[in-house]
């Protein structure tokens, strides 16, 4: 992998929507209630500064992140049929 933007990857179910930048990543995802949702990013090089991810009603969403070796992050997180939406700052 190469660049200088942080990317999306790929999701286990429906990613409705991505906008990625040097500095932010945002996206929204779908997924069947009572599962674990996963997205892998490439991270450029960059880190982690933030991650914010809410459902469309507003409420925090529980998430577990591991940064490997091989330049990618791995998100985990409680899907929600309505959505939940992501958003990530890197340095």
């Amino acid at each position: 992998m190469s660049g200088a933007t942080p990317r999306v990857l790929y999701s286990t179910h429906r990613l409705m929507g991505k906008k990625e930048g040097a500095k932010e990543t945002t996206f929204f995802i779908t997924g069947p209630a009572g599962t674990e949702g996963r997205v892998r990013l490439y991270s450029a090089g960059k880190e982690r500064v933030t991650i914010e991810a809410r459902t469309r009603q507003g409420a925090d969403v529980r998430t577990s992140l591991t940064q490997d070796a091989d330049g990618t992050v791995l998100i985990g997180f409680p899907y929600n049929p309505r959505g939940t939406g992501f958003k990530m700052t890197w340095e």
